[in-house]
């Protein structure tokens, strides 16, 4: 097993895990449990690190054409925009459902963006 393999076997693990206890957090209601939160909190971060590594480590010395730098750069700000998401839905006056859905969508959409432009980057390793 290769480096990049391990990376992409770490990173599907903990979208897994952030995704589990995300859901956890949200049927356990409000005031959020600091407990399962400060996981989800933990998890999130080094999915983000895990995902930059990954990207960083399959991109290599070659240049990346325009099809794999669109994924990372769509991938980039999906992953931006469930971060910033998650951290309002922490603020009990911030908390709505308009939001509470953008943070399920695009926690969706950034695990679907970030394995496909892994899988672009494989392609072309």
């Amino acid at each position: 097993m290769t480096a990049s393999e391990l990376k992409i076997i770490i990173t599907t693990l903990l979208f897994v895990l952030s995704i589990s206890f995300g859901i956890w957090l949200s049927r356990l209601g409000r005031p959020l449990n600091s407990v399962v939160f400060t996981f989800h909190k933990i998890i999130s971060v080094s999915l983000i690190v895990f995902i930059v590594l990954t990207i960083y480590g399959l991109r290599g010395k070659t240049e990346l054409r325009i099809q794999e730098s669109t994924s990372v750069i769509i991938t980039g700000l999906f992953v931006l925009v469930t971060f910033v998401s998650g951290a309002l839905l922490s603020f009990e006056k911030l908390h709505s459902r308009t939001l509470r859905i953008s943070h399920k969508v695009c926690s969706f959409v950034s695990a679907v963006s970030t394995f496909v432009s892994i899988y672009l980057l494989a392609v072309i390793e």
